[in-house]
């Protein structure tokens, strides 16, 4: 399956190329230089995911692997791509197509982490130690664009970067004697407000990192160094507030990993609850990361053997979740964002657009970046019955995102009183799907949920006997008379509320009218 870009896109790809050629080469300078054209990608990515049911929507373009997204409150995007070899930093403008690589090094460079303000990046190097060293460098991403934009490269900001983990270093002297000396430094990310810096470090755990914090003013570490985690923890992430700070560790025999989150107030380090689905010891987590209001995490996980080597491992196919959080504790429901149909090999819930879940995946050849808005792949639509429509396009255009698709009408609408006509429906239409698909396993525990729904919602025994009599044969029309009796006899008065039954009156006689229609 190819990928269908609108036309638009690639022109404003490729707009901003020709334009710096021309400046390069034939060095026009009484010519002003072209703005390049502006994105609005709320709009952009709900036309497309409206239009391409099946499709990614890509905030990179180009060859190699693009990875370890981040965005600042700026409106700009950071990475890594090996596009020209090696990995490399690159930055891009997301209003407009202005993209640029900002550290290059013939040694691997990678994972930028970069406060809301933009203003300084750090990374990860391996240039003097292949384990990972920080270094760090001041940056102006306004001026940066604009120089773009008037044909002046920023050149390679490397040569002004400094070495952040020779400063670490000096500040481990205060620490015990085990705690000295070199190590590696990786996954670095700082506080929102730029006030410090968490990094993973085998400092003092030697084939354990751990997670260690140091406080910041400007682009100097300034200490104590305080460690985080002290049974092992990588890629953290903190949340918008900054007090609180969530990674994956692989301690209790977790070969996996599990989410985990240190709550700042108090150092209190907990374990996230998750369901019981989605607890088998077999399962990959990585790359947990806070909504917008740190009410919800959002993470990769790995859960099929899709590669068919006999195990779940990195080189499987991945999918995004999100799961909220239990102020008490307690387990919540997690919701699938993503179909696991491709290699998902980095990901981060970003501020960019008011609140976007990022991911670099593996399609078409190349490995790119890509972003989802927080309900999912899956579109919003302004009400149940057109939310419910798009489940039959799913069905029938792209079959592999149907169950993310009726799983979106419960998580938009399960809350509102229409949701009561709909549930019968869904359960059995997953039911028969995946029926259809073989997947025999599954349909025990549908069966179960569908028999209890039946005892105590009407209308969704109403629902099974007429897909009874759908599959037999039988005519309708009996039967949606019969439960038209019934609701006009008083028969469920008990049982439900008075806008349920209402809902379900108006709900049968337009089916009994569509019914008498068909003839």
């Amino acid at each position: 399956m190819s990928i269908e870009l609108p036309k638009r896109l690639f022109q404003f790809v490729l707009i901003p190329q020709l334009c710096l050629f021309a400046l390069g080469v034939i060095a026009c300078q009484s010519v002003p230089p072209l703005e390049p054209p502006q994105f609005d990608y709320r709009q952009l990515s709900n036309r497309y995911f409206r239009s391409n049911l099946g499709g990614h929507f890509p905030l990179t373009i180009q060859r190699g692997a693009n990875l370890h997204p981040i965005t600042t409150a700026t409106g700009h995007l950071f990475y890594t791509s090996n596009r020209d070899g090696s990995g490399d930093i690159w930055m891009r403008d997301l209003s407009n197509t202005v993209n640029v690589p900002l550290i290059q090094h013939p040694a691997e460079q990678y994972r930028p982490a970069v406060p809301d303000d933009g203003t300084r990046l750090v990374f990860v190097s391996e240039d003097a130690d292949s384990n990972g060293d920080l270094r760090i460098v001041n940056i102006d991403p306004e001026e940066i664009v604009q120089n773009m934009i008037d044909g002046i490269s920023p050149g390679d900001l490397w040569d002004n970067s400094r070495d952040l983990s020779a400063r670490i270093e000096e500040l481990a002297q205060e620490l015990p004697e085990v705690c000295r000396g070199e190590s590696a430094e990786t996954d670095p990310v700082w506080r929102p407000d730029g006030s410090a810096l968490v990094f993973a470090s085998d400092r003092c755990s030697p084939g354990t990192y751990n997670l260690w914090m140091v406080r910041m003013e400007d682009d100097e570490p300034v200490g104590p160094l305080i460690p985080v985690t002290t049974e092992g923890g990588v890629q953290p992430r903190f949340n918008m507030a900054g007090d609180a700070l969530a990674f994956i560790s692989y301690r209790n025999n977790h070969h996996g990993g599990r989410p985990y989150i240190v709550y700042f107030v108090g150092m209190r380090e907990v374990e996230v609850p998750l369901p019981r689905n989605a607890a088998n010891p077999a399962y990959i987590y990585t790359n947990p990361s806070f909504g917008q209001n740190g009410t919800h995490l959002y993470y990769t996980s790995i859960r099929r053997d899709t590669n068919k080597n006999g195990s779940i491992d990195r080189n499987d196919n991945g999918a995004l979740y999100s799961l909220k959080l239990n102020a008490n504790g307690g387990v919540q429901q997690e919701k699938q964002l993503l179909d696991n149909e491709h290699n998902i090999l980095s990901s981060i819930y970003t501020n960019f657009i008011g609140g976007s879940f990022l991911y670099a995946a593996e399609l078409y050849n190349s490995v790119n970046i890509y972003f989802i808005q927080p309900q999912g792949v899956v579109p919003a639509e302004a009400s149940i019955e057109e939310q419910y429509n798009l489940t039959l396009r799913y069905r029938s255009e792209n079959p592999d995102r149907y169950l993310l698709s009726l799983d979106t009408v419960r998580q938009q609408f399960g809350q509102t009183p229409e949701f009561f006509l709909y549930r019968g429906r869904i359960m059995i239409d997953r039911l028969v799907f995946q029926q259809q698909r073989g997947r025999l396993n599954k349909t025990d525990s549908i069966d179960d949920n569908l028999t209890e729904l039946i005892e105590h919602n009407p209308y969704a025994k109403l629902e099974w006997q007429l897909h009874n009599a759908g599959n037999s044969g039988a005519d309708p029309i009996p039967i949606l008379e019969d439960f038209l009796r019934q609701i006009d006899a008083g028969a469920f008065t008990e049982k439900l509320s008075t806008t349920q039954i209402d809902l379900m009156r108006a709900a049968t006689m337009e089916r009994l009218a569509r019914a008498y229609a068909r003839g």
